[in-house]
């Protein structure tokens, strides 16, 4: 059963109404580095990484690297990601090695536009080309941009790419890395995604990409896109706004959000936590066969934003972020099929 409503009636005939919805979080073991948000990730060979961030309680940027083994439910430290620490970076999987690049510091003011290729048979970070925006504006130096933070990243058939997220402004460029071209081909520019954001969401489905949320100019967009790379073009879905006088998208404004977590189980996208004007647990289930969203068990762990969402064998996970001042370590899986079970 997808939900169900029960009815818990007052002495005097009234009363309110709570939701019930399927889907159980499960705790984990704690991500094994220090507290984090805006971190960096990817995923090779069915085990998650980690990368840099920022810990708020001691206001650091990091540069450290973990990876996370599901079937044994560990997390391990590795190699050192060689670069400056930073925050909101983008991560991708392509052709078998991981990369990060971009990203934030504030202690430098500095906006980076540097790469780096992680190989996990050697264990050993490289710096590869730059990321391809810092040539967008080549010809008129007054607008040169030198990196950009906050873009959402994926990965579809041995090739990353780059959405949105801001250098000068917000940006809606689409960049994709194909790290089997000669050095100086491997970005190439793509159809740009229809709106500008920044800490937009996104998660692969098969061979396509799904973009959603984020922050244009301090709204959040409703709007909602596929990516088909074949075509190379976005194709608008439906809404995530209350648009219609059926009762389906009634809550569909809950959907969204900037700098939330999403991964994949069975062909089904998950969004959860995040922020809108504070910060969320809500979890929605998205289906690509009829293009509708369906309300899950809420997060369980505390509230937050900034963290990351990853999927490993078929199973989700989400790990670190904020709220406020504070940042978290704690690392839970979603099983979106079974009751709820508190505590456990």
């Amino acid at each position: 059963m997808w939900l169900m409503a029960l009815a818990l009636l007052g002495a005097c005939g009234g009363g309110t109404s709570e939701e019930v919805f399927v889907g159980n979080w499960k705790w984990m073991p704690d991500f094994s580095g220090i507290s984090r948000y805006g971190a960096a990730s990817f995923v090779l060979d069915d085990k998650a990484y980690v990368v840099s961030g920022y810990n708020a309680n001691e206001k650091l940027y990091l540069n450290d690297c973990y990876r996370f083994d599901a079937n044994e439910s560990r997390w391990e430290k590795i190699a050192d990601f060689p670069g400056v620490g930073r925050i909101s970076a983008f991560g991708f999987a392509a052709n078998g090695k991981g990369y990060v690049g971009c990203g934030w510091n504030s202690n430098t003011s500095t906006r980076y536009n540097d790469v780096y290729e992680y190989d996990p048979t050697s264990n050993t970070w490289t710096q590869v080309e730059n990321f391809a925006n810092d040539t967008t504006y080549a010809s008129d130096t007054t607008k040169a941009v030198k990196g950009c933070y906050g873009s959402t990243s994926f990965s579809i058939n041995g090739i990353g790419y780059v959405a949105g997220g801001y250098g000068q402004s917000y940006l809606n460029e689409l960049w994709a890395y194909d790290p089997t071209q000669p050095a100086g081909e491997r970005w190439k520019s793509k159809a740009s995604l229809p709106r500008k954001c920044y800490y937009a969401q996104s998660f692969v489905i098969g061979s396509t990409a799904y973009v959603l949320g984020g922050n244009n100019n301090g709204s959040r967009p409703t709007s909602f896109y596929a990516y088909d790379p074949a075509t190379d073009t976005w194709i608008r879905k439906r809404d995530i706004t209350n648009a219609t006088d059926d009762d389906f998208d009634d809550n569909y404004s809950s959907i969204t959000r900037e700098a939330g977590c999403t991964f994949v189980i069975g062909g089904l996208g998950y969004i959860t936590v995040g922020e809108a004007s504070a910060s969320l647990s809500t979890t929605w289930e998205y289906n690509p066969e009829n293009d509708l969203w369906t309300r899950k068990t809420d997060f369980e762990g505390s509230v937050r934003s900034h963290g990351v969402g990853f999927s490993i064998g078929g199973r989700g996970f989400v790990t670190t972020g904020r709220a406020s001042s504070s940042s978290y370590d704690d690392t839970w899986e979603f099983k979106p099929f079974e009751d709820k079970v508190v505590g456990d």
